[in-house]
């Protein structure tokens, strides 16, 4: 029997990278593809796969990437300030590299969606109604890949995720809070620090996600994958200790957000996103635990050491997505 072959869009970053590394563990002959050959060389030195570079957007890239490939994951993550330039044009491009010979079409998503919610836990029932510019792009990527599938174009699975944190999770707001720790005592914080919010660590939400992949029973569903809730206190804490740093938190109030907005791009584009850092959200996994088994849980304390462990062997903060 020959061995499968999985593509992996965005295979370099921060969940993709994970992907690829539980897809080989799983025996796949796995092909990576992103902008950057150096950095897929680099974080997966240690990992033997295919390489492709180049833009996402050229339907000639994404259909060589795709051949011969029965599962296809789209984890590119753009800076917020690129969204509405590149998220449709590349959700299209992947759609039609992928269509045929019923490829399973993975697509990473987050919870912006949801839009503000009526309940919590929320559940995959939870209506999709977002107000904000972010919350309608990923939206319509959603439709776009509930449309393919219907036309049994690929099989869509939509996988909704927390914050990411974890080494090389560069595009998330755990990064920005990790990097700041490691040369400031001080820390501003968006939203209250006692709100819990979830995150999930990288490697745990990499494999829930392959599983899932796999297992055949995902086809034309959305899917929550959840972390731990914590508040901004307990992570500024557990860094702290890990530092052996007496840090401490800033509350940044939505109206300051604004202000910081006029002078930087990226926290203007955070403005909107403010509800999901003032009050609890939290996933439902319930579907996922019944389905699938217990979703891994990595202690916050062994996740932020590794991530602070890679931060420090990187550098670089990218917090944009």
């Amino acid at each position: 029997m020959s061995q499968p072959t999985a593509t992996v869009f965005g295979g370099s970053g921060g969940m993709g990278q994970y992907v690829v590394r539980e897809l080989y563990r799983k025996g796949y002959r796995v092909r990576v593809v992103a902008r950057s050959e150096e950095k897929i060389k680099k974080r997966l030195h240690d990992v033997d796969v295919e390489v492709l570079t180049g833009d996402a957007m050229d339907p000639r890239l994404t259909r060589r990437a795709c051949e011969d490939s029965s599962l296809v994951f789209h984890s590119i993550g753009f800076p917020y300030l690129e969204w509405e330039e590149k998220q449709f044009p590349v959700m299209e491009s992947l759609l039609k590299g992928a269509s045929g010979d019923g490829r399973t079409f993975v697509l990473v998503h987050s919870i912006h969606s949801y839009g503000i919610p009526n309940t919590n836990p929320v559940s995959e029932d939870h209506p999709t109604r977002p107000k904000t510019k972010k919350g309608k792009i990923r939206l319509k990527m959603e439709q776009m890949l509930q449309e393919a599938h219907d036309h049994g174009d690929v099989q869509g699975v939509i996988v909704r995720f927390p914050d990411f944190y974890g080494p090389h999770a560069t595009n998330s707001y755990m990064d920005y809070i990790v990097s700041t720790a490691l040369k400031k005592k001080k820390i501003h914080w968006i939203g209250p620090l006692e709100v819990k919010r979830e995150y999930i660590y990288v490697p745990d939400g990499a494999k829930a996600l392959v599983e899932l992949a796999l297992s055949g029973k995902a086809g034309g569903e959305a899917w929550n994958i959840g972390g731990q809730e914590v508040s901004g206190t307990k992570i500024l804490d557990t860094i702290g200790k890990i530092l052996d740093k007496d840090l401490s938190g800033k509350s940044i109030p939505k109206w300051m957000l604004r202000m910081m907005g006029w002078f930087n791009p990226d926290m203007k584009e955070m403005v909107e996103l403010f509800y999901l850092y003032e009050d609890r959200f939290v996933l439902d996994c319930t579907k996922y635990e019944k389905r699938m088994g217990r979703i891994p849980v990595t202690p916050l304390d062994q996740g932020i050491q590794e991530t602070l462990r890679a931060k420090r062997d990187w550098g670089s903060s990218e917090f944009n997505t």
